[in-house]
């Protein structure tokens, strides 16, 4: 987190900076935030039962310029509830925000994107800031603060840990074997799993073994059907770009601040490169310490309490997912931040990249049909 000032720093300013420095220095703010004196252990599960509601201010964006973890937006603003609204983020709330995330037809979504200012200037005239998505809230209750800004009471919001029973939990190639889940409402859902396995198995008429291998064969391809699916629909793209007169070799950066309003996401920027790039751009914008520290060696270590994972494996599974779906369209971008299972979000990106593909490959066919 960075505090940059245009014009004379109040001494104000300055306790802020160093404030903020001493944050950025230990990684995420936002598990500073998470570690407020109001908030109660959380269990492995996550239990709603024992967690008692944090306060977040709430910038307003249309459900189209929804971020997903890893993903920034810069803004500029000048109105003076927006700007007590970044003053509280950073003084009250560790220098973080929410999303407030409005739809086509006026409603606001219920699970929306926790925000952290990655870089803050305050202007002669408003605002400007760097902010970067480290993970999801879910609103509770949402109110017009004294400053006229919105503001509400959230609570973290994460991925559930996979109820598969033992069989299934390591069968991925890119995941260690993992000991039995520990707490009770897993161990439930395991159990759970088996009888529908089985139960599954005895009306096809096959052995709960067969169903047990397909589906752990399912979970461990999962993941590379989505990298192959994505790289056949990116080769496509710069295929069909090529075959169209007149465009430029590639799309390139957009490194140009904004002085007015927020960031538009161009989801064009992205069509074009491949998986890998997008992951470790998301990554290091989720293990920075700040530009005056090296980055976390781990991503679990950056993001353990904020996504409420255990182990390196599950938090680059869920990254993956995340990052997969940065070409999707913004409803199904909004549909996967709200899923909290990593294999659904998984599965739902496969299927709109195989849709992806199919189009494309129509667009081709038909360029190679055409005259010339």
């Amino acid at each position: 987190m960075v505090w940059r000032r245009e014009v004379c720093a109040s001494p104000r300013s300055i306790a802020l900076l160093l404030l903020l420095g001493a944050r950025g220095a230990c990684g995420l703010a936002a598990r500073g935030w998470l570690r407020g004196p109001h908030t109660p252990h959380l269990n492995s599960a996550g239990d709603e039962a024992t967690f008692k509601p944090l306060e977040l201010g709430l910038l307003p964006f249309g459900i189209d310029e929804a971020l997903l973890p890893g993903e920034t937006k810069q803004v500029h603003l000048y109105e003076a509830r927006f700007i007590q609204l970044f003053e509280h983020a950073l003084e009250r709330h560790d220098s973080c925000l929410g999303a407030l995330l409005i739809t086509p037809r006026g409603s606001v979504a219920a699970v929306t994107t926790l925000l952290e200012m990655e870089e803050f200037r305050r202007e002669e005239f408003g605002v400007w800031a760097q902010l970067k998505c480290v993970g999801r809230v879910k609103l509770r209750e949402v109110r017009e603060s004294d400053y006229l800004y919105v503001a509400a009471l959230v609570e973290p919001f994460f991925d559930a840990p996979s109820p598969v029973p033992q069989g299934l939990a390591s069968s991925s190639s890119r995941r260690p074997s993992a000991a039995a889940p520990s707490d009770e409402a897993a161990e439930m859902a395991a159990e759970v799993a088996s009888r529908l396995a089985s139960e599954a198995a005895a009306a096809a008429g096959v052995s709960e073994e067969a169903v047990l291998a397909a589906a752990t064969d399912l979970l461990a391809n999962l993941e590379s059907e989505v990298r192959e699916v994505h790289e056949s629909v990116r080769a496509m793209r710069v295929k069909l770009r090529r075959a169209e007169e007149g465009k430029d070799e590639g799309k390139g950066g957009k490194d140009d601040r904004v002085t007015w309003g927020h960031e538009v996401r161009d989801e064009t920027l992205e069509l074009e490169v491949p998986l890998d790039k997008v992951y470790e751009k998301r990554r290091g914008v989720l293990t920075s310490a700040g530009p005056d520290a090296a980055p976390l060696s781990c991503l679990s270590e950056s993001l353990g309490e904020v996504w409420n994972v255990k182990s390196e494996a599950d938090a680059e599974r869920q990254l993956l997912s995340f990052a997969a779906a940065a070409t999707l369209s913004p409803s199904e971008r909004a549909q996967a931040l709200g899923m909290t299972d990593t294999d659904e979000r998984l599965t739902h990106v496969l299927c709109a990249l195989r849709q992806q593909q199919r189009r494309l490959a129509a667009l081709l066919a038909l360029k190679d049909a055409g005259p010339g």
